[in-house]
C-alpha cells in the first residue's frame, strides 16, 4: 500500500472523510480485486471510523495515472494506492517518472504467483510445447498482458530456454481480465497473469494453465 509522504508522521489512522484507493489498473483485475478485498477487511476491522471506502481504477500510463491522482492529494491520509514490483520496474526503464520510493509504504499486503494460460482447445498442451514453438518462431504467438512485471514472468523463463524475445508479438491491455476476456475471444494466444485472475476461467474449463510461478504445487 502507498500514501503520500507526510503520514509516516501519523501515530495512529483516524479516518475523517471518505477513504479513496486508487486502483493502478482496469475493473476486474487482481488489482482490483485486492483494493477491494482490502476495504473488506477495513470495514471489517472496524478501521474506516465509518467512513465509506471508494476503489477508483485508474488504468493505463504504466501506473503514471494512478500515481499521479495520488500526488494530486499530498498528505491526504484518506489516499491511498498499490504499489506493485511493476511501477518500480517502469520507473527504471523511464516509463513512469514518479518511483515508489517517493511514497510511503504502510503495509506489505501479498506476494502474487503468476501464471501463463491458454484457451482450452489451445494447440499448446504445456510449456514445452509453448517454449518449442517460440524457438522457431517468436513473433507468431500472440501474447496479452497487463504491465511489465507480469511481461518480466513471461520474459525471464522465456529467454532463459532460448527464445528471441525481443521478437515476440505483445499487445498491452488495461487489465488482466481485458487480456483473458480477448483470450477467450481469440484475439491472442496467451496470457501471463496473477492466479486470482484465472480461477474463475479454470475452473470453468475455458483455459489452461501452462506453468506457474510458485516453488510448490498450488491446490484447487
Amino acid at each position: 500500500l502507498g500514501l503520500t509522504s507526510s503520514l509516516a508522521a501519523a501515530e495512529e489512522w483516524n479516518p475523517t472523510a471518505p477513504v479513496e484507493f486508487i486502483v493502478p489498473s482496469g475493473v476486474g483485475g487482481a488489482a482490483d480485486m485486492y483494493a477491494r478485498a482490502i476495504g473488506q477487511i477495513l470495514v471489517k476491522q472496524n478501521m474506516l471510523n465509518g467512513q465509506p471506502f471508494i476503489v477508483l481504477n485508474k488504468p493505463s500510463g504504466n501506473g503514471a495515472i494512478a500515481l499521479g491522482a495520488l500526488q494530486e492529494k499530498p498528505g491526504n491520509p484518506h489516499v491511498l494506492t498499490l504499489l506493485h514490483t511493476g511501477l518500480t520496474v517502469a520507473n527504471l526503464t523511464g516509463d513512469l517518472k514518479a518511483a515508489p520510493s517517493d511514497f510511503t509504504q504502510v503495509a506489505l499486503f501479498l506476494q502474487e504467483t503468476m501464471a501463463v494460460a491458454v484457451r482450452s482447445d489451445s494447440k499448446f498442451k504445456n510449456a514445452r510445447d509453448l517454449v518449442t514453438h517460440l524457438k522457431r518462431d517468436p513473433s507468431d504467438v500472440r501474447f496479452g498482458y497487463l504491465g511489465h512485471h507480469v511481461l518480466l514472468s513471461l520474459a525471464k523463463p522465456l529467454k532463459a530456454a532460448g527464445v528471441d524475445i525481443k521478437r515476440l508479438t505483445l499487445a498491452p491491455f488495461r487489465s488482466s481480465a481485458e487480456a483473458i476476456n480477448a483470450l477467450i475471444g481469440g484475439f491472442v494466444d496467451v496470457v501471463p497473469a496473477s492466479t486470482p485472475n484465472l480461477i474463475g476461467m479454470l475452473a470453468s474449463g475455458r483455459v489452461r494453465l501452462l506453468a506457474v510461478s510458485s516453488p510448490d504445487r498450488i491446490g484447487g
